[in-house]
């Protein structure tokens, strides 16, 4: 027995070594949960919506409340990075305030508010205009000047021929041309006066009866103009459609058998702008008797360039902005030429509509400004500075067109019967040291001093 024990006794050990090697059931656990790595929540920007206040007149005290707004509700801080030394800025509630300085002419000063949570910030940039009071009490007055100067029938004569009134022949051109200035009045007030007898005005030129001659002539691109100025601002869709029927008929109806069938030159119905140019240039030298007049051809052309846009014909707007840069190109066009300035200042006004280059224009005219910023002289009087200002205006020299403005301001008639117009040095017929109160020079000051203002 003995034996066998020590026989069997390896054999069991083995058995039993084997035994505990035999891998052991796992017992049961749960199934590990994913870690989902945590992401920071984003920040959000703050959000200005409010609208801000863009103009005060010169002594008053400005406010602008901004409102922004955070989607985390993070505290808000408002700060000026830009802005004029008499702004302020609350950096808890976001009010702007101060009092706008006493001015001599509009001022525009940029402003940058800044709104942060501390993190991401967002600004609103823009202008503020300080509005000179001087400025616009002299667009009111000449306004009121012009109403008291008007016909019944809404017209205009070209001279004051007495302190009371007109009694001179109406001048067709004087529709437009004055009635523009009504329309200035309006936007600058909101006075339903000044539209209204805008209106009479637009109504005079919508019931005359056009001869062939008075399409080819300056009067009537500004005639064509006013009205359709007059249509936006009125709303009345009987002066576009007067607008559009003179410049249908100027560039699609017009016979070549009038009395200029000199200057077509294609042989088919409708005006071309050389054509066109081609007319007006005969008009001012031979008819009218101006002998060589190249200075005032881009004046009487330089309005239907903005005609031709508001009816459409962008490529006849081009066409005769690039004839008027012949014009002003040619080498006979110098200074010393009569309407040299005037020309300049019109041209720069139809190139910049279109996009053309205007520096060497620029330039020139620029050039023949006196330093008190007029360019009156013994070939020009103040309606050429008007035009000139206006050019500039156009352009965004507010710098150069301010000096004229403060000076046609300082020379407004103040009292008397002719109160709020203006006399040139030069009377209807071009001669020299005659003071004349015209009422086209009037209108065009005022038109002047508008642009100047922004309206």
């Amino acid at each position: 027995m003995n034996s066998l024990v020590k026989k069997l006794a390896p054999v069991i050990l083995a058995a039993g070594l084997a035994m505990c090697k035999q891998p052991v059931p796992p017992a049961d656990t749960p199934t590990p949960t994913p870690v989902t790595p945590v992401t920071p929540t984003p920040n959000h920007a703050p959000v200005i919506s409010s609208q801000y206040v863009g103009a005060i007149n010169e002594g008053a005290n400005y406010g602008y409340q901004v409102v922004a707004t955070d989607a985390d509700n993070d505290k808000l801080i408002y700060s000026l990075p830009t802005a004029p030394s008499w702004l302020s800025i609350n950096a808890d509630t976001g009010l702007i305030s101060g009092t706008a300085p006493t001015i001599d002419l509009d001022t525009l000063y940029p402003v940058s508010v800044k709104v942060s949570d501390g993190k991401d910030a967002v600004t609103q940039d823009y202008i503020i205009r300080d509005k000179d009071l001087e400025t616009r009490a002299a667009i009111t007055k000449g306004a009121d000047r012009l109403i008291a100067l008007q016909n019944a029938n809404g017209s205009w004569d070209w001279v004051v021929t007495t302190a009371t009134g007109p009694t001179a022949t109406t001048d067709y051109n004087m529709a437009g041309v004055t009635g523009e200035s009504l329309i200035d009045a309006y936007k600058l007030t909101g006075n339903a006066k000044y539209l209204d007898d805008a209106k009479k005005s637009g109504d005079y030129i919508v019931n005359v009866s056009l001869a062939p001659d008075s399409i080819h002539s300056h009067q009537n691109a500004a005639n064509i103009l006013f009205l359709y100025h007059l249509n936006q601002v009125s709303g009345d869709v009987k002066y576009k459609t007067k607008a559009d029927a003179i410049m249908h008929y100027i560039l699609h109806e017009h016979e070549a058998t009038d009395t200029f069938n000199t200057f077509d030159t294609d042989g088919t119905i409708g005006l071309s702008a050389q054509e066109l140019a081609n007319a007006v240039e005969h008009l001012r030298s031979v008819e009218r008797g101006y002998g060589a007049p190249i200075g005032i051809v881009p004046f009487d052309l330089f309005k239907f360039v903005e005609d031709a846009k508001d009816y459409g014909d962008n490529d006849f707007a081009h066409n005769m902005a690039g004839i008027i840069k012949s014009y002003i190109e040619q080498p006979s066009y110098a200074d010393g030429i009569w309407w040299y300035v005037l020309g300049l200042s019109t041209g720069i006004s139809a190139l910049s509509e279109v996009g053309l280059d205007y520096s060497s224009e620029l330039t020139k005219l620029l050039a023949k400004q006196y330093p008190i910023g007029t360019w009156e002289d013994t070939d020009s009087g103040i309606q050429e500075t008007a035009y000139a200002t206006m050019g500039l205006e156009k352009v965004g020299d507010l710098t150069d067109a301010g000096k004229a403005v403060k000076v046609r301001i300082g020379d407004q008639i103040s009292s008397g019967i002719s109160n709020g117009g203006w006399r040139d040095p030069y009377d209807e017929n071009g001669n020299p040291n005659h003071p004349t109160e015209i009422t086209q020079v009037d209108s065009v000051i005022i038109n002047a001093l508008s642009d100047y203002i922004g309206l």
